[in-house]
């Protein structure tokens, strides 16, 4: 398994290396990349591609790409690591076609291209891990996109938990009360909000919410532009695990620490 792993590995980052040395002499065109790699808490280690890409002897893009890959000693890491390396083998096509952009059509001034993508384990048990992925990137324009990924895994199966798989009961009664909050939230400051943004609450269901698990609570959060205006950023609500009405979320008694 631990080989299968590997040898998955190796294969996405020489498809890392061959698609971005392929233009080295293109145009007076050069990509470097180096990889770090940092242990972290949790049974995980922090993999980093820093990729610059030059052209006519000026950096026109850089990307810095992190990712968790966890240890055997970790329940169902094959799993997770499997869907984080498919993660970045998709996310590298992004970061290509940017890099072909930034050869064929420079930013002026001192601007360049630009891929950033960290991530963040915000919690951690026994039956559960939520991880936040943060992705900020600039193709030009008047201002960069930014955005939140999130994750959260069973350590029970190693599958991706719906907001809906978090509850083992009362599924609507959860469902109508995280909507009437939200929508509370939203009609304090409408102005901050997109007219139409309780109709939106109103039709997403359950498992479509956006979330993670932090400090003991439960939070969902927007990105720009799905419910408010990109000045507003990200937009998050917070749901304290302690609220009765929470109560059968999960059966992970260390959440509600």
């Amino acid at each position: 398994m631990v080989n299968m792993r590997l040898k998955l590995y190796l294969v996405i980052t020489f498809l890392f290396v061959c698609t971005f040395t392929y233009h080295t002499n293109f145009r007076n065109t050069y990509t470097f990349i180096e990889q770090f790699q940092k242990i972290l808490p949790d049974n995980a280690m922090q993999i980093t591609h820093s990729i610059h890409t030059h052209a006519n002897s000026n950096e026109v893009m850089h990307a810095y790409y992190s990712y968790p890959q966890f240890l055997p000693t970790m329940k169902h890491s094959e799993k997770l690591n499997n869907f984080y390396l498919k993660k970045l083998s998709q996310d590298y096509n992004s970061i290509n076609i940017l890099r072909e952009t930034a050869i064929n059509s420079p930013l002026s001034g001192n601007l360049v291209y630009a891929y950033d993508h960290t991530f963040e384990i915000t919690y951690h048990s026994d039956n559960l891990i939520s991880i936040l992925e943060n992705t900020y990137e600039y193709a030009g324009g008047t201002h960069p996109d930014n955005y939140l990924e999130a994750n959260t895994f069973s350590l029970q199966t190693g599958e991706v938990l719906t907001l809906g798989d978090l509850f083992h009961s009362s599924k609507p009664e959860i469902e109508k009360k995280i909507k009437n909050y939200i929508i509370e939230e939203i009609n304090l400051n409408p102005e901050d909000y997109y007219p139409d943004a309780p109709e939106t609450i109103s039709s997403l269901s359950l498992d479509s919410f956006h979330y993670h698990l932090k400090n003991g609570a439960l939070i969902i959060f927007f990105n720009p532009y799905e419910i408010a205006p990109y000045p507003r950023g990200v937009v998050e609500f917070t749901f304290p695990i302690t609220s009765s009405w929470l109560s059968s979320l999960p059966s992970d008694s260390s959440i509600r620490n």
